[in-house]
């Protein structure tokens, strides 16, 4: 019986696996069924001729024994890879798209997938995250210092501020935002390190200077890159008191029974005390009053003004490493982590509105 990829005219047998590649640049179709594939299995004819087939196609020719022995040797490289991306580029993990689509648009990271399959994951898995760290070398490789092509369109907070993007979804379903996106916004998650730059820049460069860092408020923000000092958006029908940002869990009737005769409820006790204190700062440095529900919107060349007239003050040039370097004072020594969070929220603020406004892309920013 004559070997199938020889029917098909690719070569004579015998036939040898070569190598295995993924993720291709460029869309890739397989020799033998003449589909998309994801892996390219590199196979060579004893007639010398090479073609690519995919994964399902590669055992069709006799070769999956060939393939474990790859796979094993490629697992071992894979994790190999993995771990020393984790250890001199985790930076740039952090900003490229999560493997899996779905997670990758909630904001999730490759950095998160890595975190995610270190204990459980298996050949699979460190196959796909490996894929995806060449695909960023690659990328990164093409592009001059300081561009980051692969960056994924939301450096995404989680937590709090996912209502901020709850809320800005469903203005943007109103049509309210229609005339002011012009393709570059930061979304606002803040904590009291935002509300400190907000005083320190009055004191500096008074209250008409300041205003567009006046303008928003803790998690309700957004900068847009549009002349507008300050507007604020409703949602309609508006909620009825002061919504909680992390509501505490419901005890069910069998959890409430379990109570009632002793036993404690299932719910771990350091999530709920996390709850609690998310709703506490929320409730401290949430939104004015009469202003719950809503989107407060300013100008992001207008902040971007702000934040570099500060930055100028405190004599730092507006550079981005100059910034960044000011920036790592604070970030890479354990003693001033906490010190001066003012000073950090301005350099986060600076670079990101400068990053979010010359590659037109929406950024989230913890002030």
């Amino acid at each position: 019986m004559n070997h199938p990829f020889e029917v098909k005219g690719l070569g004579k047998s015998p036939f040898v696996l070569l190598r295995r590649d993924g993720l291709p640049e460029q869309a890739e179709r397989c020799a033998f069924c003449d589909r998309p594939i994801k892996h390219l299995y590199w196979v060579r004819s004893a007639d010398e001729k090479q073609f690519v087939v995919g994964s399902e196609c590669i055992s069709k020719g006799g070769l999956g024994g060939a393939v474990e022995e790859l796979d094993k040797t490629q697992e071992a490289e894979d994790r190999r890879l993995v771990a020393e991306a984790v250890k001199s580029i985790a930076s740039d993990l952090k900003l490229f798209p999560h493997p899996i689509p779905e997670h990758a648009a909630s904001g999730r990271s490759l950095w998160d997938y890595i975190d995610f399959i270190k204990f459980v994951g298996g050949r699979k898995a460190f196959r796909n995250a490996a894929d995806s760290v060449r695909e960023l070398l690659r990328k990164k490789s093409a592009k001059p210092s300081g561009e980051k092509a692969w960056a994924r369109p939301a450096t995404v907070v989680r937590g709090p501020s996912l209502l901020v993007s709850q809320l800005l979804e469903q203005c943007d379903a109103m049509g309210q935002l229609a005339s002011l996106r012009t393709g570059s916004r930061i979304l606002i998650a803040s904590d009291y390190g935002g509300e400190q730059l907000k005083q320190h820049a009055v004191q500096i460069l008074g209250t008409s200077g300041s205003r567009h860092l006046a303008a928003t408020d803790a998690w309700f923000a957004v900068y847009v890159d549009a002349p507008v000092d300050r507007l604020a958006l409703r949602l309609r029908p508006e909620p009825v008191g002061v919504p909680e940002i992390a509501p505490l869990p419901q005890l069910n009737l069998i959890e409430k029974a379990r109570a009632a005769i002793g036993f404690p409820p299932k719910h771990n006790p350091a999530d709920i005390a996390g709850r609690r204190a998310l709703n506490e700062m929320y409730r401290q440095f949430g939104p004015r009053a009469g202003e719950q529900a809503v989107i407060q919107v300013s100008s992001l060349p207008g902040v971007l003004g702000e934040a570099a007239n500060l930055l100028t003050h405190h004599g730092t040039p507006l550079q981005t490493d100059e910034v960044e370097a000011l920036l790592s004072t604070y970030a890479e020594n354990d003693a001033r982590i906490d010190d001066d969070p003012h000073i950090q929220c301005l350099c986060h603020l600076w670079l990101t509105a400068t990053h979010a406004i010359k590659h037109r892309q929406p950024l989230w920013l913890v002030k």
